[in-house]
């Protein structure tokens, strides 16, 4: 991005220093685990959250008033407010961030991708009322195509687990308009339904791939399970994608215990304790790159000599589910 040539804005030497094909080019704007994001139809800066630090630094390209050093009052302003716009989106977190389960040992399901087929038959699982068809439109590569010619008719594979365990299943399915998806995973040795009472239906309304998951545990004596996939009513016609089997390590996963749910309400584990924070920075000086800076620029203009200008712009975010978004703004100058 070339650097930005200087305007006039309202008899104010003003300078345009958000851009929103943001560079680490030459003249270009630097980002430090942040980006550019298009919000309600205008552009803003956000952290990335890359790797999960969910702090960032972007800086402006540096700006030459090209008139020699002088003395300015200068001050930031958003593209369509007083000062420049921060918005907040999200609230609090999510059960996975506050109660995350670690699994453990390699997924137990043979072929949960549906890749393995043999002319229009699945390699490694079976049918049960129904006919699966290898569709090339999965979640991820192929995908199976379900339709029940009996009511909850799937296809179904069965799993060595250890008894007395818990297990996190999960996957992709999506829906035909009108039909429903249903899973069940079936206790061999106890004859009973872990997904009881019997099969656990999907939202019937779903016609893109959706993700689901679902927590299980092994009675006594539970050493096989069945892992059964297809639709609620004959005629349905269904899509699973991606499905995979944990064992879940209870010793290293987050429990009610360590969470406090005993001492703390709801809100005391769900809601934050703190805010995202925005501060802005003006470096300036006589020659570039500037070395001087004046804080809070957010909130403060500032009175200062200098030919050359800097905008930093940092951002820290509390939480992974919380963005703290900058809007574009201008630069402006008063002598």
């Amino acid at each position: 991005m070339a650097l930005q040539t200087l305007t006039i804005i309202d008899s104010n030497h003003g300078q345009y220093v958000f851009y929103p094909e943001l560079t680490t080019t030459t003249g270009g704007g630097m980002h430090y685990n942040t980006e550019w994001i298009s919000y309600n139809t205008k552009n803003y800066l956000k952290c990335s959250h890359l790797r999960g630090n969910l702090s960032g630094i972007y800086k402006s390209p540096i700006f030459d008033t090209a008139a020699g050093a002088d003395r300015y009052l200068v001050y930031i302003v958003g593209q369509d407010t007083n000062e420049a716009d921060i918005v907040v989106v999200g609230t609090g977190t999510t059960w996975d961030s506050q109660v995350p389960i670690v699994t453990t040992g390699a997924n137990l399901m043979t072929d949960g991708a549906f890749d393995n087929w043999t002319t229009d038959d699945l390699d490694d699982w079976t049918e049960s009322d129904s006919d699966a068809s290898e569709d090339l439109g999965g979640q991820a590569g192929s995908c199976a195509e379900i339709t029940a010619s009996a009511n909850y008719g799937h296809i179904y594979e069965s799993i060595g687990v250890t008894a007395e365990k818990w297990y996190i299943l999960s996957g992709y399915y999506k829906n035909t308009a009108g039909d429903t998806a249903v899973f069940g995973v079936y206790d061999f040795w106890n004859s009973n339904f872990l997904t009881a009472p019997d099969y656990h239906e999907l939202d019937d309304a779903t016609a893109a791939w959706t993700e689901f998951t679902y927590l299980f545990y092994t009675p006594s004596g539970c050493t096989d399970v069945w892992m059964e996939f297809g639709g609620k009513t004959s005629g349905d016609i269904v899509f699973f994608d991606t499905i995979s089997l944990l064992q879940i390590d209870e010793a290293k996963s987050t429990t009610w215990e360590s969470i406090g749910v005993a001492t703390n309400t709801w809100t005391n584990i769900f809601e934050l304790d703190q805010g995202p924070s925005v501060t802005m920075r003006l470096y300036y000086g006589e020659t570039s790159p500037p070395t001087s800076h004046v804080d809070k620029m957010e909130i403060l203009s500032a009175i200062v000599t200098a030919r050359y200008f800097q905008v930093q712009i940092n951002i820290n975010d509390p939480v992974g589910e919380v963005y703290a978004y900058v809007e574009e703004f201008f630069l402006r100058f008063c002598q």
